[in-house]
């Protein structure tokens, strides 16, 4: 009897190609309340990372998966320029993980190009 596996996405399997170093990367504060998965489009809210709301403008793409509901997350990496990015692999948010063109553009301002 043979069990099948299915293997979920890995942290940062969205990115195809990114600068040398950590030039395309920052880390943040991941807002109380928020959880988020590998490839997720963020936005800011009052300085801290959210989750896009699918409007608004992007500040980057998390790497990994982060639960902030018990409070705010410190040191949360993610992609916020000089990179290209598999765009069938990011969310806007659970309920709804389509990336519109508006986001795709928006992204494009942060040098981040959807492949």
């Amino acid at each position: 009897n043979m069990v099948v596996k299915t293997e979920g996405q890995h942290a940062g399997e969205f990115i195809v190609s990114e600068g040398n170093g950590a030039i395309s990367r920052e880390a943040g504060t991941l807002k109380s309340g928020e959880v988020v998965k590998d490839g997720t489009v963020l936005n800011s809210n009052g300085g801290k990372l959210i989750a896009s709301p699918g409007s608004g403008t992007p500040v980057g793409i998390v790497i990994g998966n982060h639960d902030a509901s018990a409070g705010d997350k410190k040191g949360v990496p993610y992609i916020a320029r000089l990179a290209e990015v598999n765009g069938d692999l990011l969310s806007v948010h659970a309920t709804d993980p389509h990336v519109t063109g508006g986001i795709v553009t928006s992204l494009k301002t942060l040098n981040i190009v959807t492949r």
